[in-house]
C-alpha cells in the first residue's frame, strides 16, 4: 500500500509485526499521517503514513544505557552511542539491546538487538545517511490457539502458563539496512533517495491449535510445523521536490518514482495430531518426527511514478492534487499447481483540501485511492 516511510522515502517492510519496523536503537521516533494531518504529505495511503525517523548522530560524543524490569517479568538492557569522526562531516551511532520477554501466555524468549547508522556530508549540499538494523528472537514458544467445538466460552485457565508444546521453539532474525542521500541542487530544488532492503528468516516455526474444546477444556491438540521460510524485498524512493513563494501563497511540487521487488517463501508445512488434551494444563510429550513438502514461492514487482501539487495560502487555507501511475506483477508458484500470475496498473489519484476558520478550527476533506 506503500503507507510506511523511512525519513520520508518509500520502505517495503517485511517485519511479521504490526509496529515493528525497526529495532529500538536506531529510531528516534515515527509519526502517523491521518486525516488533517495527511493534508500537506505526499503522496498519501488510504490507512494514513507512518514515518519513521532515525536516530541520527551529531558531532558530539554522547552515550547512553538504560536498564529496564516490568512488565511481568520482562528484563531489557539497551546502550547507545554517537561518536564524531570528523567534525561536521562524519559521525557514526550504534545501539546494542537485550531483551528477555514474559508474555502473558508463558513464554519467554530471548531478543538481542543492533543497529548502526552513519551520517557523511561530502559536501554543504550533500548528506549521506547508511543504516543497519537487527533483531533475532529465540525460544519464542507459540500462544496456543484455542477453537471452541460450540457457541459457548472455554473454561477460564491460568494466566502465565505455557501450556502447548515446547520441543519446536520459534526462532525468527529480523534484518534491515539501506541508505539515504539528500542533495540541495538549488535554492528551490531538492533531491531525495533511498534504497532499502528488509528481510526476515524464520528458521523455526510452529503453531499450536487445540481445536474442537468442550466447555470442560477438553480438546484435540494438534501442531503444525514449517520449514524454513524467507520473506525479502528491495524497495527504495527518488523524489524531487520544489518550494516556491509569490507573495502569500506557497506552492510545492513533487516528483516521485517507487519500486519494490518481493520474495517470499511459505507452505511446506507438517501438521501432527497430538490427541486429547485439557486447555491450560502442561504435559510433555515425545517430539515426533516432521516431514516437509515443496514451498511454495511468491514473487512481486510493483513500480509507480506520481507527482503532487500543494498550494498553502497564508494561514487559511491549503489544497493538493496528486496523481500516481503503478504498475503490479505477482507470481505465485505451488506446488502440484498451473502458475498464477497477477497484473494491475490502476491509476491513484489523491486530493485533499482544508480551510481554516479560526486558529482551533479547520474544515478539511480528502480522497485518496490506493492499490
Amino acid at each position: 500500500a506503500g503507507n510506511v516511510r523511512v525519513e520520508g522515502l518509500y520502505f517495503d517492510r517485511q517485519s511479521p509485526g504490526p509496529y515493528e519496523i525497526f529495532t529500538n536503537p536506531l529510531v528516534s521516533g515515527s509519526s502517523v499521517h491521518v486525516g488533517l494531518s495527511a493534508q500537506s504529505y505526499p503522496f498519501p495511503a488510504p490507512t494514513g503514513i507512518a514515518d519513521v525517523r532515525l536516530r541520527i548522530p551529531g558531532d558530539k560524543l554522547i552515550g547512553s544505557a538504560v536498564f529496564g524490569y516490568g512488565p511481568y517479568a520482562k528484563v531489557f538492557t539497551e546502550v547507545d552511542g554517537e561518536i564524531p569522526i570528523i567534525e561536521d562531516r562524519l559521525s557514526v551511532g550504534v545501539g546494542l539491546g537485550y531483551t528477555k520477554d514474559d508474555n502473558p501466555y508463558g513464554a519467554r524468549p530471548d531478543n538481542i538487538l543492533a543497529a548502526f547508522v552513519g551520517r557523511w556530508r561530502p559536501s554543504e549540499n550533500i548528506e549521506i545517511l547508511p543504516f543497519w538494523s537487527f533483531k533475532k528472537t529465540n525460544g519464542l514458544g507459540r500462544r496456543p490457539g484455542v477453537y471452541t467445538g460450540g457457541p459457548y466460552l472455554p473454561p477460564r485457565i491460568e494466566r502465565h502458563v505455557l501450556y502447548s508444546q515446547r520441543w519446536f521453539p520459534n526462532k525468527i532474525a529480523d534484518l534491515n539496512f539501506g541508505v539515504i542521500a539528500n542533495t540541495t541542487l538549488s535554492d528551490n530544488w531538492r533531491l531525495k533517495a533511498g534504497v532499502f532492503r528488509s528481510l526476515v528468516v524464520r528458521d523455526t516455526w510452529s503453531v499450536s491449535l487445540f481445536r474442537n474444546t468442550q466447555a470442560d477444556g477438553t480438546a484435540d491438540e494438534s501442531v503444525v510445523f514449517f520449514p524454513r521460510q524467507e520473506f525479502g524485498s528491495v524497495s527504495g524512493e527518488v523524489s524531487l521536490s520544489s518550494v516556491m513563494t509569490t507573495g502569500t501563497w506557497r506552492h510545492t511540487v513533487h516528483i516521485a518514482g517507487r519500486g519494490r521487488v518481493v520474495a517470499r517463501d511459505f507452505g511446506g508445512s507438517d501438521t501432527k495430531s497430538l490427541g486429547k488434551a485439557t486447555i491450560g494444563v502442561v504435559r510433555v510429550l515425545p517430539e515426533p518426527t516432521y516431514t516437509f513438502s515443496a514451498l511454495s514461492t511468491d514473487r512481486g514487482r510493483q513500480g509507480t511514478g506520481g507527482v503532487t501539487y500543494e498550494g498553502v495560502w497564508g494561514r487559511f487555507a491549503e489544497f493538493s492534487l496528486g496523481l500516481q501511475k503503478t504498475y503490479y506483477r505477482r507470481t505465485l508458484k505451488q506446488p502440484n499447481a498451473p502458475e498464477d500470475i497477477t497484473r494491475d496498473s490502476p491509476w491513484l489519484p489523491t486530493a485533499t483540501i482544508a480551510v481554516h476558520a479560526t486558529d482551533k478550527l479547520a474544515a478539511f476533506g480528502s480522497y485518496t485511492r490506493g492499490l
